[in-house]
């Protein structure tokens, strides 16, 4: 089976029935390139949704130290960066099924906390 086929197989197998179109269309076919090699290995959902909340961390980090219109370019698509890991977390877990409610009370909690950091 090709990568590109992988990927495929990995979107389906991991979507979400009722999702949003962005999700559906750009931010989760993405997360599956990325979740075909995370597969793999012994990362766990855990482990990506705190790297989630550590590339967010360097989005806004990244803002605040490069002003103006390049620097928020760039800082925006970290940050897009950090939503699509924020979506391999949880197709990981789909994928492997070890969904559990102290992973989804976690990524709430972490997406929580970068709402709050986006807000400041």
């Amino acid at each position: 089976m090709s990568f590109f086929s992988q990927i495929a197989e990995a979107y389906r197998q991991t979507k979400k029935p009722h999702d949003l179109l962005w999700n559906r269309f750009v931010a989760r076919p993405l997360a599956a390139v990325l979740l075909v090699p995370l597969a793999k290995t012994r990362c766990t959902p855990n482990q990506i949704t705190f790297a989630s909340l550590a590339v967010f961390v360097l989005a806004a980090a990244l803002r605040v130290a490069w002003p103006g219109y390049v620097g928020l370019l760039v800082a925006v698509a970290v940050l897009e960066a950090s939503y699509v890991l924020d979506c391999v977390d949880g197709q990981l877990a789909r994928m492997r099924k070890t969904s559990s409610p102290v992973g989804a009370h976690l990524d709430f909690l972490m997406d929580e906390l970068k709402a709050f950091l986006l807000v400041a």
